[in-house]
């Protein structure tokens, strides 16, 4: 199964290594990413140390005050929410537990995200700027074909099909989107078969992908540009949904979201955008007359 987080500081007080070894391998057995699997891992050792509590049987009270914990962003908040949703959910189906405490409280609400994409100017520095020949792959993955640091890093050869890039993303999921053109080109230099970005201490494992999140953006800060490796993907979606005349399906497709309502941030409408429109209504004949008069 891997690697299980220890918890010693979990043990302390009052939840056996055991139980989250059972969970680990039911969060799994769902098909559940690894990274989820260890982000929840993870929440669930803070929420007991911090609120020196028993996961097992912690009640809404320490609930609401590990999600509410002060200087905590909302976006924090709520992945805070939907781990212990998913702990006491788990713990009710597995017939450990008969209530769900969170169901007294209220999700946090998350504002709406923004894509923050870089520039064409600033990708076009960071490009013309010198880089190791990796690097540069990794910006152009990420800035022309979208993928993410996770997937950036466990790039190999055999993903190159023709003219497809085959990427197995979120979830599992595994989708083949058009390979850009950059992208071909720089791929002749990079191995057919295996990984292209392995590990240093370890050929046969891919990078982490927070090497690939910080070897892009000391890159881009190298080259004057403060900015990070999502903001590229954010500049893939942006110009798809331009390029596309605004077709939604079209850009969630490139992207690889599982739901339309992920890619709708990029149908956002800028001020200018809605002036244009504004400035073209038409004018009643009756509205300029009574101006005139």
């Amino acid at each position: 199964m891997g690697d299980l987080i220890d918890l010693d500081p979990c043990r302390q007080v009052g939840m056996h290594q055991a139980q989250l070894d059972r969970w680990t391998h039911w969060m799994h057995g769902s098909g559940m990413a690894e990274r989820t699997v260890k982000t929840r891992i993870e929440t669930l050792d803070l929420f007991a140390r911090r609120c020196h509590c028993d996961p097992m049987t912690a009640g809404w009270l320490e609930a609401s005050e590990f999600i509410g914990w002060p200087g905590l962003a909302r976006t924090t908040q709520h992945n805070y929410y939907r781990t212990l949703k998913a702990w006491f959910t788990y713990l009710i189906q597995t017939e450990q537990r008969t209530d769900n405490p969170i169901l007294k409280l209220r999700a946090p609400k998350v504002p709406r995200a923004m894509p923050r994409p870089v520039t064409d100017a600033q990708l076009a520095t960071v490009l013309s700027s010198g880089m190791y020949r990796r690097t540069r792959m990794m910006i152009l993955l990420a800035a022309f074909q979208g993928l993410r640091v996770h997937e950036i890093a466990k790039m190999r050869g055999e993903l190159i099909m023709g003219e497809r890039l085959r990427v197995i993303g979120k979830g599992g999921a595994d989708v083949q989107i058009p390979l850009h053109a950059k992208v071909a080109e720089l791929a002749d230099r990079f191995p057919r078969i295996g990984l292209w970005f392995p590990a240093w201490d370890d050929p046969a494992r891919p990078i982490l992908s927070r090497s690939v999140g910080s070897t892009i953006s000391k890159a881009m800060r190298r080259a004057g540009v403060d900015a990070t490796a999502h903001q590229l993907r954010h500049y893939y979606g942006t110009h798809v949904m331009r390029e596309s005349g605004g077709d939604i399906r079209v850009a969630q497709e490139a992207l690889r979201h599982a739901s339309i309502s992920s890619t709708a941030i990029y149908t956002e409408v800028t001020f200018d955008q809605l002036r244009a429109v504004i400035d073209r209504l038409p004018v009643p004949l009756h509205v300029v007359r009574s101006r005139s008069s």
